[in-house]
């Protein structure tokens, strides 16, 4: 029997994955003992029983051959490229393998004359070894990393998926209008281990291409496969109400949502797939949604309402965008976080009772926090893990820097500076609460009127979209910004990154600066900080380091900040004062620090004042 040829394959546990790094094989592969197999000249046309075997193992293994195997001696192997379907099939191209083999290995024995050799040797496993080999140094150049029991080979270019999986050619055809000549890392591995049915745990740089990464598996599950609710259908045995949801993507943001949904319809031109977005879906009587893009308090508030009735029974994908945003816990009892929100979903959708058999999840994120990889390796099943590049570090096109202010009015000096320098610059500004970024705003715009808007959770989702569309055709100067805007925005122009006010986390100041510099494009990025920010200046200044950046020795020989300090940061933003004009600021300072002291009455004066009140009475 086949699997009497080869031995089992031993689990490896992603946890120690991760630690071997990347010059190992996703798979334990142990290697079989050689076959050996007679090649005799006057028997060109016979196949024994043993050599049929052996066939059969090499005929199931060329399906997944593709361009890794340019350099390993069974391009023979290959036939004019149809793909067999049935054991039939399998068999007659064993059949033709081991005659194509024979025949090379006569032809050969005839140009080196070997008389004496009537035995040759050939060991599968030596060739799975070399072909592994080739897939590990692909990963290693490509700075990918992946863990689980069976990964996927990673695609090398576009075509790889029409040939090993068929994909739709106008879906290809959507793939190269929007820009992507090659796939990215994140892509080459995602793409195959989603398609495959593997839930995935993604983590890679900004502006890296993570959004595709899971948009184009989700199309081709959608136009290959029939939905699972047309069986309970058909059975009659119930009836299926509400508007029904194949795949879900959930991100944190409005902003975000929408720019995943415009990904999304463009990758479904001329493709039957209904794509919906929470801002687009009324009163209507839409019946499905294939792919539905939303955030996770919108979509529950449509869940319970009776009005918008939305169906998550059988959703077949979920997706989490900027998972570690979207695990947050929240701060109190009264304002609910992310977290316990995408517990409420994944109910609906039958995770809790199990009764939606049929669901995949897949996460995507910049960083990756240890709570999520403890979360998605309990919950997960048969999970591929995917990481490009280091954890949780910067993207290296951005030029990073560190600038000391002494105190907020040295910012607000930096601040107009840096705008009346730059050119042909749109700048995002990062502060890190609504009330600063009002009050900014106010001392920019009086300044030789540099074109400067805001934009932040406080403000209407048609203000904000106004503000940002101001900042892509460069009608504005910079944006005030909250952390709103950190996450997953993806906007061309944006050249400068400035960190008004300190960050909170190491993740918000990798999420921030990553606005820029995305795509292979370069960026600046310049961090503000003063004498209350010396908390968290080793943490930021250890990640410009780690990200290829100079940083002077002092800041990395910093005293290291506490769990329970990075902690309290982290939930709570720091007290600091009120932005306002340095020198209205300084005169405040004066008028309480010197206090007039009373002067003393003089003789005269005092009689004078014993005058008056005689008179007065």
């Amino acid at each position: 029997m086949l699997s009497a040829e080869l031995k089992k394959e031993k689990a490896i546990n992603p946890l120690d994955k991760l630690t071997i790094g990347l010059n190992i094989s996703p798979i334990d592969i142990n290697q079989p003992e050689e076959v050996e197999i007679q090649f005799q000249s006057n028997q060109a046309n016979t196949i024994t029983k043993k050599e049929k075997t052996y066939g059969k193992l090499l005929a199931k293994q060329r399906k997944r051959w593709t361009a890794f195997d340019e350099d390993l001696p069974y391009e023979l192997l290959k036939n004019d490229g149809s793909e067999s379907t049935s054991e039939s099939e399998d068999e007659e191209d064993s059949i033709t393998i081991l005659k194509n083999m024979k025949s090379a290995i006569q032809n050969g024995n005839k140009e080196k004359k070997k008389t004496n050799s009537s035995k040759t040797k050939m060991s599968f496993s030596k060739l799975l070894a070399q072909r592994q080999d080739n897939i590990n140094l692909f990963r290693k150049n490509h700075g990918i990393t992946i863990g689980g029991e069976v990964v996927p080979e990673p695609i090398q270019n576009w075509n790889d998926l029409q040939k090993q999986y068929k994909i739709n050619y106008n879906l290809l055809e959507n793939i190269l209008k929007s820009g992507y000549e090659l796939p990215t890392p994140v892509q080459m591995q995602a793409i195959p281990a989603m398609i495959e049915r593997h839930e995935v745990l993604a983590c890679a740089p900004t502006g890296s291409g993570k959004t595709m990464a899971f948009i184009i598996p989700l199309i081709h599950y959608i136009l290959t496969t029939s939905p699972k609710w047309k069986n309970k259908q058909s059975s009659k045995t119930e009836k299926i109400k509400g508007c029904l949801v194949r795949c879900l993507v959930l991100a944190p943001t409005k902003e975000l949502a929408q720019q995943t949904y415009k990904e999304a319809l463009k990758l479904t031109v001329n493709l039957e797939i209904e794509c919906t977005s929470l801002d687009d879906y009324g009163e209507s009587s839409k019946t499905r949604a294939d792919l539905l893009v939303a955030t996770p308090n919108k979509l529950l508030e449509l869940l319970k309402s009776s009005k918008h009735k939305i169906n998550l029974s059988h959703v077949e994908w979920i997706i989490l965008d900027e998972s570690d945003r979207l695990m947050e816990e929240g701060i109190n009892a009264e304002r609910v976080g992310f977290r316990q929100q995408i517990k409420s979903v994944l109910d609906y959708c039958g995770q809790a009772d199990n009764k939606n058999s049929h669901l995949r999840r897949a996460m995507f994120s910049a960083t990756l926090t240890e709570l999520v990889y403890q979360w998605a390796m309990q919950e997960f099943k048969d999970v591929v893990n995917v990481r490009v590049g280091a954890k949780n570090t910067a993207v290296t096109s951005v030029k990073q820097t560190l600038k000391y202010c002494g105190n907020e009015d040295g910012k607000v000096l930096a601040i107009r500076d840096l705008l009346s320098n730059i050119v042909d610059k749109p700048t995002l500004i990062f502060v890190q609460s609504q009330k600063r970024s009002k009050e900014l705003w106010q001392r920019l715009m009086i300044h030789k009127g540099v074109p400067v808007g805001v934009m932040h959770g406080g403000m209407t989702q048609k203000s904000r979209a106004l503000a940002l569309d101001l900042l892509k055709e460069r009608k504005l100067a910079a944006l005030i910004c909250t952390d709103l805007m950190a996450r997953g925005i993806d906007v061309d122009c944006i050249k400068l990154i400035i960190n008004y006010d300190f960050p909170q986390s190491a993740l918000s100041y990798i999420h921030r600066i990553g606005r820029t510099g995305r795509a292979g494009r370069t960026g600046e990025a310049i961090t503000f900080f003063t004498d209350s920010d010396r908390t968290l200046l080793r943490t930021i200044a250890t990640v410009m380091k780690e990200s290829g950046c100079e940083v002077s020795q002092y800041l990395l020989e910093l005293k290291k900040a506490s769990r329970q300090d990075k902690r309290k940061i982290s939930k709570s933003a720091p007290r600091r004062e009120k932005i306002q004009e340095p020198q209205a600021s300084i005169q405040v300072q004066q008028k309480k620090k010197i206090k007039p002291k009373k002067r003393k009455a003089t003789e005269t004066e005092k009689q004078k004042g014993k005058t008056k009140k005689q008179r007065k009475r």
